[in-house]
Parts: structure tokens; sequence; C-alpha cells
């Protein structure tokens, strides 16, 4: 009944590094009434109410005197490599002081925390990061009754929470707006360190040869063609899985149907008549197809449609389309440009093979401005939006499949390389 402990009203707690967490930190150990001192590389213009005090590294031998705990929320950087190394934590002996680490284990080397251990410079070590991870099963801290040990698992990433911040993100980022959280040059994470990516296509071979620790790449669309050169590389040690939900099926769908619509409405004919202020006479006994009168055929009938492959690769060039001729096919391409040649296209619908063009993709994008499928009536032209990837989809896939890849369970959608899709 009458021991002696400390209450955390009595304490000075020092929070090395006062970001976004340590801010959290602080402001939930202000709750009990501690003395918050918060160590930071440089003194902000705005401090905050939960922070009693404010001190550089330059100050760090004061920071250390000054608390009972000192808990180190630092990321690995070149600033923070070895901060507490030496005798640094001989600072700490006369208030007993405790040294927490959840941040990350560069800030002091094993030697040197052993050493502040032994020689009671600090009272004990809690342990959530280390130098070496997992910690080999030689350390010494294991043996240490002054040590607790904890598997890195003090902060665990909600996968709700890695979804949302994405949506935020990538709406911000297609907005041009500053991002959420963006480290700084000087914390950028190395490529080299990177295990899950969420990632655009286009990009990736540029980048590859530095991904060494890659174990799965999440891509923010279903098309992937630009992948189809790494079917030559030998040691591919990660997988790719290809956007792929209802939201984006339902997306195609929708402008599949308006531009069908649209088309055997004559709309684009009479928003020109309508735009001269005429009204188009006998417009109640016009002919026109239904929907459902007619035979619809779609190439590809994956999850979408096909992605462009060597098997897809001109499969509509030469005179292919001259067996559309009898049934006046209207043949629209939300897919990929590469099943047919721009040259082949014109001609087919010079000879009216096909009697318009609804295009959404080309061999080349963007289209050429030199074109001829510009100037041509029958042709209707949108700039690759049939389908657009929606932020909430991909975070809601990303959280779904990171589930998975946690519990490893096997992820859907997965790019073969060889066959490209």
């Amino acid at each position: 009944m009458f021991g002696q402990r400390r209450l955390l009203s009595d304490m000075t707690i020092g929070i090395m590094g006062v970001g976004n967490i340590g801010k959290i930190v602080a402001k939930t150990l202000k709750h009990f009434n501690a003395k918050i001192w918060g160590l930071t590389r440089t003194i902000p213009t705005t401090k905050e109410p939960f922070i009693d005090e404010y001190r550089t590294t330059s100050s760090l031998p004061e920071f250390l005197s000054n608390c009972h705990y000192i808990i180190n929320i630092m990321p690995a950087t070149p600033e923070t490599n070895g901060l507490l190394n030496g005798d640094m934590l001989k600072n700490c002996k006369e208030n007993n002081a405790i040294f927490m680490n959840v941040g990350r284990g560069n800030v002091i080397n094993e030697e040197d925390l052993v050493n502040a251990l032994e020689n009671k410079w600090i009272t004990a070590a809690i342990l959530d990061v280390f130098e070496v991870e997992p910690l080999p099963s030689t350390s010494k801290l294991w043996i240490m009754p002054q040590v607790i040990i904890s598997p890195h698992n003090a902060c665990l990433a909600r996968a709700e929470s890695v979804a949302e911040l994405f949506c935020n993100n990538y709406n911000k980022f297609t907005h041009g707006e500053p991002l959420l959280h963006l480290k700084s040059s000087t914390e950028s994470l190395k490529l080299d360190d990177v295990e899950i990516m969420i990632a655009d296509c286009r990009y990736l071979p540029k980048i590859k040869g530095k991904l060494n620790n890659i174990k799965w790449i999440q891509s923010i669309s279903a098309g992937v063609e630009q992948l189809i050169e790494l079917r030559h590389e030998k040691n591919i040690n990660f997988v790719i899985t290809r956007f792929v939900d209802e939201t984006y099926g339902l997306d195609m769908a929708e402008y599949i149907v308006m531009q069908i619509v649209a088309f055997e409405r004559r709309q684009r004919e009479e928003y020109e008549t309508l735009k001269s202020a005429v009204w188009p006479h006998n417009s109640m006994f016009v002919s026109r197809r239904l929907i459902s009168q007619m035979n619809i055929g779609i190439m590809g009938i994956g999850n979408i449609g096909k992605v462009a492959t060597p098997e897809t690769n001109g499969l509509l060039n030469g005179d292919m389309l001259k067996n559309c001729k009898e049934n006046n096919a209207i043949f629209m391409n939300v897919g990929r440009g590469n099943v047919i040649n721009e040259e082949d296209l014109v001609n087919a619908l010079e000879n009216k093979w096909i009697t318009a063009a609804i295009l959404d993709v080309f061999e080349v994008e963007p289209l050429p401005s030199t074109s001829k499928l510009w100037i041509m009536p029958q042709v209707i032209i949108t700039p690759h939006n049939a389908c657009t990837v929606r932020a909430d989809g991909i975070a809601n896939l990303f959280k779904s499949n990171y589930e998975k890849y946690m519990k490893g369970e096997a992820l859907p959608n997965i790019l073969n390389i060889q066959r490209g899709y």
C-alpha cells in the first residue's frame, strides 16, 4: 500500500521528434498533467499548447538531463543517425530516466545502449525498434532484466487508415494540391527499402532496377502493357496486381451505352443544328435503331476487356473490317489502340466498311494533331477517359489486397508478365 512510485504528473516526458506522431503522443500524455519537452531540429514559430518546452538537437544534453522518460519517435535520417551514441545518455543519470525507442533503431548503436544500461546512466530501456531487425538471438539486450522488448509493433498500419490516406493524397495529387505527410528530401525513402508499392505502370520500367526488396506492386490501372518489356527478364521476384473492380467496369459500361445511344439518336448532329437556333423538321419521324434490336460484339470478355498484348496487336489490320459492311456496323475502341493501325482504320471508314468509329484509345497518344481521324465527320474522339480511375476504388481495392497480403493469402488479378495480362 505504501510503495514509492512516480506519477506521470510528477514527471517530465521528453519526446524526440514532434512531428505528426510526436504531437499526438505529447497531446495524449499532457492529459495526465505530465510536463512535456519536445526535441526538434528547429524551434517552431507556432508552439503547441501541450508542449511545455522546446529544445533543438544542439541542446540535446540539456534536454536529456531534464527528462524522466526519453521517447524517441524520430525517423532514420543522417541527422538522427547515432544521435545518442557514445556517452550521451550519461546526461540522463540524475533523473533515473527510462529510454523508450519507438522511432528508428539508428539513433543509438546496441553497444552504447548496453553500456548506458550497465553503467546505470538510464534505469531501463523499452525497445520496439533496433539497429538490426529482427533483433539477433545473440543480442545481449535479450537477457538484460531492465530491458523490455517488443517486435516493432508499437504502431501498426491499419488497412483502413492506409487506404484513407492514399485516397486523400490521390485526390490532392490529381488536383495539383500539396500532399499530406510528404517526406522532405532529407527523409526520402530509398527505393531499395520499398516492399509494397502503389504505382502507375508507366513509370515502373524506369525504376524497376532499383526496387531490390519489392514484393508486391498494386497497379492503379487495368492496363499494364508498359510492363511487357519485363517479360524478357528471368528473375522477377515480385507480383503485380492489376486494378480491377466493379466500379471500373460500370464506368466503362456507362460510357459505351452513352456513345451507342448518342450515335443512334444522332445527338451530335442535332446539337450542332440547335446551336444555330434552327428547329429540326420531321424530328419525330426518324429511323433509328434501338439497342434491343442490335447485336453488340465485345472483343475481350474478362473483367473489363483485354489489355494490349502481342496476341491482340493488329487484330483488325488489313481488310478485316470489311466483314462489318453488311450491318452498317460502328467500331468502338475503349480497349487499346494496338488492335488496329490508323491507316487501316481510316481506309475502313473511307470505304464504308464501317459506318463510324467511336475512339477513346489510339496507336499513339495523345493523338497527333496531324491525324486524319480529327477531321473525319464519322469519327467521335474522346481523350482516353472512357473509364477513369476513382480514388476511392483504388483505396478500397488496396485495402482489401493489403489485408490479404498481410495474412499471406493469395492476391487477385495478378499480372502474368509473360502473357501480358
